[in-house]
């Protein structure tokens, strides 16, 4: 448990002093013994607190974070999306190069004159 002086809570909660020492005596507010009071006393009363100055920091702080994290997801997206469009690309160009040398080898099967033959096959009947 944090404790803070009725200054302090007065800076946390933006409200003067006076208004609180008049909750405490109205019984709104409670005080611990050493005459300060729990932060949790004054968040149960008054809602978020300012910290260091700023109301409302913490929450400035998530929603700047969720900014960032937004921006760099959006980053992280559009070079995944950039190398996708890569990728689509090679495979493209592979499956084309790919039909192109099967057309090659179909011509050179269809090439190939019934009856003629080859270098072995001259050689091994001379032999």
């Amino acid at each position: 448990m944090a404790f803070v002086s009725v200054g302090e809570s007065a800076v946390l909660t933006d409200l003067s002093q006076s208004t609180i020492y008049r909750d405490i005596k109205k019984g709104k507010l409670s005080r611990h013994s050493n005459g300060k009071i729990d932060i949790a006393e004054l968040i149960r009363c008054y809602g978020e607190l300012r910290v260091n100055g700023n109301q409302k920091s913490e929450s400035m702080r998530v929603v700047a974070t969720e900014n960032d994290n937004e921006k760099w997801f959006k980053s992280q997206l559009e070079i995944a999306q950039g190398e996708i469009k890569e990728l689509r690309a090679e495979v493209k160009e592979g499956l084309e190069r790919e039909r192109q040398q099967s057309r090659q080898v179909m011509a050179l099967l269809e090439h190939k004159v019934e009856g003629s033959e080859g270098f072995f096959s001259k050689w091994m009947k001379q032999s």
